[in-house]
């Protein structure tokens, strides 16, 4: 049997049966056309090429067929597998690169939600923080009213006991002078009477500071009053300050979280992702359809030769690149230089791996987005 790979121009005598099961001698006949060795060479790197030849001709001859009508068969089917061979190759580099944007665009949605989580869990302990601030300061309102209702009752029982016990004083003292009068005799009675007035005199005096001394007590009372509700209202204030300081916190966490979130958040909105890396992928591929050349899918494969990079930078500044230098194959290094002159770091690293750290590229791509907007803005008069 001759290698598939080798033309084979020598004799043949091919035998076959009559219809009586006689067997006859053929003529002799120059062998097939050899197949075409460029697309059996492109077979044999995935298949034992040689093997699967013979057991082709084996079956198709045990079918009935000739030899010439085998290897016939034989090149349709290497034909056939060739092209289908050839055509999964594009569609094996197309599921390559869809397979290599979305393991990306899977690591840029993880980094996300791990900077969501950092943010909540940080703003999970400012409130309980908060919070026990706030029971703190509730417990300390409620022990300072019990201290302030005990002090009213007490303030009350001793003015309801005081006032109580005078006129007892007065109508015993009454008695007994009563008592006198009776027992003396008549010569006596100017001194009775005399004593009598000093003594009424004296309880007038006494009940004037027993008055005095209840306005004294009412006052404190009130005064009393007037603590416990501006101690209420500090404790009430204090809370209304920790909400506040709460609020406070959370803007400015916000604020200071990224000072960046705005424009994410436009970007998003503008282009209806619910992603930053998806949404910053359409902006940049919205602004590279004037180069039909460049196509990009993710931040990591499609800008190894700084081509995408520098169509951006043109896009923001047409009059530092020259439109020609982006067909010019490698541009990382022109990419580097011109994306320092509008402001934007672009470390040179980034082109010395194969396939680009996606993270370091979307970096770089938001600072030219950042310098997009600006200019957009100034052209404005914003």
């Amino acid at each position: 049997m001759p290698h598939p790979n080798k033309p084979n121009t020598s004799t043949n005598t091919l035998t076959t049966s009559s219809p009586s099961g006689r067997m006859r001698r053929g003529s002799t006949r120059t062998s097939l056309t050899p197949i075409r060795k460029g697309k059996v060479n492109a077979a044999v790197s995935t298949i034992r090429s040689a093997e699967r030849i013979r057991e082709l001709e084996t079956r198709l001859l045990h079918e009935g067929l000739d030899k010439e009508s085998a290897m016939d068969r034989v090149q349709q089917m290497f034909d056939e597998f060739t092209k289908k061979y050839g055509s999964n190759n594009g569609e094996q580099e197309k599921t390559e690169r869809r397979l290599m944007s979305k393991t990306e665009e899977l690591q840029a949605t993880l980094t996300e939600l791990t900077e969501v989580r950092a943010t909540l869990s940080s703003l999970e302990h400012k409130y309980v923080h908060l919070q026990k601030k706030h029971e703190r300061i509730a417990a300390e309102n409620a022990e300072m009213k019990k201290e302030l209702e005990e002090i009213r009752a007490e303030l009350l029982e001793r003015r309801r006991r005081s006032i109580a016990r005078k006129p007892l004083d007065v109508n015993q003292s009454l008695n007994a002078s009563t008592f006198t009068d009776d027992s003396m005799d008549e010569n006596a009675g100017q001194l009775v009477l005399q004593q009598m007035t000093e003594k009424i005199n004296a309880l007038k005096e006494e009940n004037q500071r027993l008055i005095t001394a209840l306005e004294n007590e009412r006052a404190e009372h009130i005064a009393q009053q007037r603590d416990f509700h501006t101690a209420v209202i500090v404790a009430e204030r204090g809370r209304e300050e920790a909400q506040a300081e709460m609020t406070r916190w959370i803007e400015s966490s916000r604020a200071n979280s990224s000072v960046d979130s705005g424009l994410w958040t436009d970007l998003m909105r503008r282009f209806d992702k619910n992603s930053k890396r998806n949404a910053l992928l359409a902006w940049t591929q919205a602004h590279l359809t004037a180069y039909p050349s460049l196509s990009v899918s993710n931040f990591s494969s499609d800008w190894s030769d700084g081509r995408a990079f520098c169509a951006l930078i043109h896009n923001i500044r047409p009059d530092l690149i020259d439109r020609a230098q982006i067909s010019q194959g490698d541009c990382a290094q022109l990419a580097v230089d011109k994306a320092a002159e509008v402001g934007v770091t672009i470390e040179p690293g980034i082109f010395s791996a194969g396939t680009p750290d996606w993270k370091n590229v979307m970096a770089a791509v938001f600072e030219l987005y950042k310098k997009h907007e600006s200019v957009t803005d100034e052209n404005r008069g914003l």
